[in-house]
């Protein structure tokens, strides 16, 4: 498949599966057609209140149908989506909508305190917008007929990652960056598409759930379960009204659905397989999970910079426990010493990532940038070994 902007692709698959469910939300479901012409009319509202291409817009809201119109929108306007992460203090939300230099500002109501605290601090800021008082406005602008004016080197979104030292830098993942790590991780997956339904209650705001739950399933013609927070019970209910399939997880969240009540287990035994990232999965946690439930648990890696998925283990193929397995399709990985020397297998070195799915860079941070690359090869900052 050629490569080309999201929007452009998301925009032939939601043709292809018009009447397919794109959001299985039981409060709020979208079909394909439904997303599409959401997001349209969010693309043309922002057209109309001056946004131009290139322009940043930031998105701080909850897992919902509607962020997922609003992200897509923000692209098809041909503008950088700037998701905001729930955890920051106000001080640090003030500082990434600035560092990003941010034109308008989509929030849910749940965060009016924090953007009214911080709305003086944000001259820039020419829209405020808040979703659930402000967007029907936004959305009654009529249609135009535009035609995507984006570009694959474009800029689709920057996410902040919370550095160990200093403030968070914004990695800058063009639309060649994410459509490529979507089409290489499928092969990995390998969803069963259009029968496929993805399991969100990670952050949407974060890049594994942004790639994992929004990118891959809706290039799939897959279903998504947006769900903003997570409670093990509520969880286990929902993957069985919604017939969701591949739920995405962090270790944590595994070892508390271990301590559901045995009524609990049937629910959790209808999910196809289990993704798991953020950290590195416990054995035995691994272990008793998939002994109850009879579902398996794939490991799988890859920083925000890399859009961010480099490696799973391969579905229905071999697995290595304690291992966040190979490469996926199209995209390489070597363990490298202080001077970007490859290091023999079994030697613990950094790894680096060459591939199409590496960022841009860090915005307004060429040094940053400068300092994070061998050559092509990007250095992730974990340490790790290659087997034979």
């Amino acid at each position: 498949m050629k490569t080309r902007s999201f929007p452009e692709h998301f925009r032939e698959v939601a043709e292809k599966y018009s009447e397919r469910p794109a959001i299985a939300d039981l409060h709020q479901p979208l079909s394909f057609a439904e997303l599409d012409a959401l997001s349209d009319r969010i693309a043309s509202g922002l057209l109309a209140r001056g946004i131009q291409s290139g322009d940043h817009i930031g998105l701080y809201g909850i897992n919902s149908a509607i962020f997922v119109a609003i992200y897509i929108g923000i692209q098809k306007a041909g503008a950088t989506v700037v998701p905001i992460n729930l955890l920051y203090s106000p001080e640090e939300v003030a500082y990434v909508l600035h560092d990003s230099e941010v034109k308008a500002l989509f929030y849910f109501d749940l965060f009016a305190p924090v953007v009214s605290a911080i709305r003086p601090s944000l001259p820039m800021v020419g829209n405020f917008i808040c979703v659930e008082k402000d967007l029907p406005a936004l959305i009654s602008v009529p249609v135009s007929n535009f035609e995507f004016q984006i570009s694959c080197d474009d800029v689709a979104v920057i996410i902040y990652t919370s550095g160990t030292t200093g403030k968070p830098k914004g990695a800058m993942l063009t639309h060649r960056n994410i459509v490529s790590d979507a089409l290489c991780a499928t092969k990995a997956l390998k969803p069963r598409i259009r029968e496929e339904r993805f399991f969100v209650v990670l952050p949407m705001f974060h890049a594994f759930a942004a790639m994992a739950g929004i990118v891959i399933p809706l290039l799939n013609g897959c279903s998504l379960v947006p769900v903003p927070k997570f409670d093990p019970a509520h969880t286990a209910d929902l993957i069985e009204k919604t017939g969701a399939t591949i739920f995405l997880g962090v270790p944590s969240m595994f070892n508390l659905l271990l301590r559901l009540p045995e009524k609990h287990t049937a629910q959790l035994q209808k999910l196809r397989f289990c993704a798991s990232g953020g950290a590195a999965m416990p054995q035995e946690i691994m272990q008793q999970f998939e002994q109850r439930f009879g579902v398996l648990i794939y490991e799988g890696d890859g920083p925000t910079e890399c859009s961010p998925v480099t490696c799973v283990n391969p579905i229905e193929g071999l697995r290595k426990p304690q291992s966040v397995g190979p490469a996926i399709p199209g995209v390489e990985m070597k363990i490298m010493n202080e001077t970007g020397d490859e290091l023999p297998h079994g030697t613990v070195g950094e790894i680096c990532v060459r591939g199409p799915n590496v960022m841009k860079g860090y915005w307004k941070q060429p040094e940053e940038t400068a300092k994070s690359f061998f050559g092509e090869w990007f250095r992730t900052g974990d340490l790790g070994t290659e087997d034979d």
